[in-house]
């Protein structure tokens, strides 16, 4: 009981802690003797250890899942479009876009059958051979290669020359 001196003599202040309860007033439950922490939880179990283990690896699965499956798509999609082509070179030629430190190329190849391809280098056949391949081809010759992608016309995609099979210079 806390107790302090009060100005009259013999007499003890009390504070509400102290005080008896009224009938009016209900008693204040008694203070612990530790107080806990706020942040305080119980230990988890075993089992709830292993289970936060095998979500947090799933979670981690699906985000990379959802954030690299347009790429892996977009891959496989380019990889299975790859398809033979035979065709006269009408002309060639090397586009520049940019300047400076922030000039960039590619390669253009027009044929006599009216479709245009492009001479890129591609990180999907692992192919970093263009300016090789934009070599070989010369007007008037006939190409047999092996080409991927698609003509999309607004977005000015072309299909990529990957492979020169073969020349015929005439």
């Amino acid at each position: 009981m806390n107790r302090k001196k009060s100005k009259r003599k013999n007499e003890v202040a009390t504070t509400p802690e102290s005080r008896p309860a009224s009938p009016l007033q209900p008693s204040l439950p008694p203070k612990a003797s530790a107080p806990l922490p706020m942040n305080a939880r119980p230990k988890p179990s075993r089992a709830q250890k292993v289970w936060s283990k095998i979500t947090a690896v799933v979670k981690t699965s699906l985000i990379v899942l959802v954030v690299l499956s347009p790429f892996i798509t977009y891959i496989s999609c380019y990889r299975w479009s790859l398809k033979p082509a035979q065709f006269t070179v009408d002309r060639r030629e090397r586009v520049v876009k940019g300047s400076g430190d922030s000039t960039q190329s590619y390669y253009l190849v027009w044929s006599r059958e009216g479709e245009v391809f492009t001479v890129n280098d591609s990180w999907s056949f692992l192919s970093w051979n263009s300016s090789d391949r934009y070599g070989k081809l010369h007007e008037g010759s006939k190409i047999k290669a092996q080409v991927a992608g698609w003509r999309v016309p607004f977005l000015s995609w072309y299909r990529n020359v990957i492979v020169i099979e073969s020349v015929d210079n005439q």
